[in-house]
């Protein structure tokens, strides 16, 4: 059987690919996406529930994203020598410090991104991260093709 505190680097090493500015949705950084959802619901928090694929809000046009990181969390489990049903995950990204923090001149919103990957024993794994985003504006954004 797997060693599953090698579940510690798969968290870290999903969640650094999520925050980076190479995780794009529709050619658009996809935190930044994210972001304008999370300001439109109360709790500014959006969960990513990686290995049902699902996300609260209900939010359509970010499952391609959640679908892949579902995908890439049950190749490193199998890979892991674990069974998929045994890495269930979620992304939890909300507000970050109170601080903001400008841009060229711009506002920028901190973040904090916290992935919780729980065995089969009930044992999670946490990586937390943050950074600063603005929300999607494709007035301002140049879309990757």
């Amino acid at each position: 059987m797997a060693r599953r505190r090698m579940l510690k680097g798969v968290a870290n090493d999903l969640a650094s690919s999520f925050v980076s500015r190479n995780n794009d949705l529709d050619g658009y950084w996809a935190i930044g996406k994210i972001h304008t959802v999370a300001s439109t619901v109360s709790s500014g928090v959006v969960r990513f529930d990686l290995l049902n694929g699902t996300a609260d809000p209900p939010t359509a046009h970010l499952l391609p994203m959640i679908l892949a990181y579902r995908a890439k969390l049950l190749d490193r489990c199998r890979a892991l020598g674990l069974k998929p049903s045994a890495c269930g995950a979620t992304f939890e990204l909300g507000e970050g410090p109170s601080r903001d923090f400008k841009r060229n001149g711009e506002p920028q919103k901190a973040f904090r991104l916290r992935l919780a990957i729980r065995d089969d024993r009930g044992r999670e794994w946490v990586h937390v991260t943050g950074g600063y985003s603005w929300p999607h504006d494709p007035g301002r954004e140049q879309r990757r093709v």
